[in-house]
């Protein structure tokens, strides 16, 4: 009874223990997500402050103006735009540069404003790369009135460098914590069939197939991996549930439409993970002879 007993809390310690280690895995999986998800949408915050700014030469009338209002506003990759007059732009120099009063004098006697009116437009993201760019621009300098068509390419171009790198370590992240999760059911399986390996040659010599040796382990595999992924969805929606209390403008980042393939993808990878290993760590038992299990 006594060693009846001990079999039992062995087995539940161990398989407690795959549990919560895929469970704290897949939530690192979880969280590595969230990053990406996070970048994603900050970058797109970033790009689409970016664009391109339009400056007025000094014949413009206001008729161009307002042609100018019309055709950026018609423009599908057009997220907004900000339009500044000569006397706006005169107040903006002033007060970054804390003109003096002379500064501001001479600046009142001209006959003219040296300043030209300009718009400054913010782009969708999904159009600011430079070869979208490229084919808006030229368009617009031909309008009556433009002087120049000025884009942040460089800018762009930095950010969408930084983004591929960032999105590069995760990815490689993501792959060595799938890696450590497998190891660590890989080898709380392999215990578990090795001290069953004299029954499965026993049912291999009396006939038993492949596959039904092999179901026992992978749907108790199975269940450990749903239950882990299971877990670690609860955990990962009670942070999601802080984070606006712990970090507002990051919770920003994080929409529940964004998250919610994580949250359905987390029991689906402690399954097949787990499967996975279980189907590997039984196949080294199958075809094994007698004397080999003494190995």
């Amino acid at each position: 009874m006594g060693r009846n007993n001990g079999k039992i809390l062995s087995t539940l310690a161990s398989r407690l223990t795959a549990t919560v280690s895929v469970t704290m895995v897949l939530l690192l999986l979880a969280l590595t997500g969230s990053i990406g998800i996070a970048t994603r949408e900050l970058v797109k915050e970033v790009k689409e402050e970016l664009g391109f700014v339009i400056l007025m030469n000094g014949e413009a009338t206001e008729g161009d103006v307002n042609s100018i209002k019309q055709k950026i506003g018609q423009m599908p990759c057009m997220s907004s735009y900000t339009y500044s007059s000569p006397a706006e732009i005169e107040e903006r120099w002033i007060s970054m540069t804390g003109a003096d009063s002379t500064e501001r004098a001479m600046l009142t006697s001209m006959e003219s404003s040296p300043f030209l009116p300009e718009f400054d437009v913010h782009v969708k993201s999904d159009y600011l790369e430079p070869d979208s760019l490229a084919k808006i621009i030229p368009g617009i300098e031909k309008l009556p009135g433009v002087e120049s068509v000025t884009a942040h390419t460089a800018m762009i171009d930095d950010i969408g460098t930084a983004t591929s790198r960032v999105m590069i370590v995760l990815l490689i992240v993501a792959a060595v914590l799938l890696l450590i999760s497998f190891v660590l059911i890989n080898n709380t399986v392999r215990l578990s069939v090795y001290a069953k390996r004299f029954i499965i040659n026993t049912m291999s010599l009396v006939g038993a197939t492949d596959s039904f040796i092999r179901r026992p382990f992978l749907v108790s595999a199975s269940f450990t991996g749903l239950i882990s992924g299971l877990t670690a969805d609860l955990i990962y929606v009670l942070l999601l549930l802080y984070l606006p209390y712990a970090d507002p403008e990051i919770a920003k980042l994080l929409e529940w439409s964004d998250t919610w393939p994580i949250l359905a993808g987390l029991p689906v990878t402690g399954v097949v993970i787990c499967a996975f290993a279980a189907y590997w760590a039984t196949n080294r038992y199958l075809r094994r002879s007698y004397n080999d299990l003494f190995k």
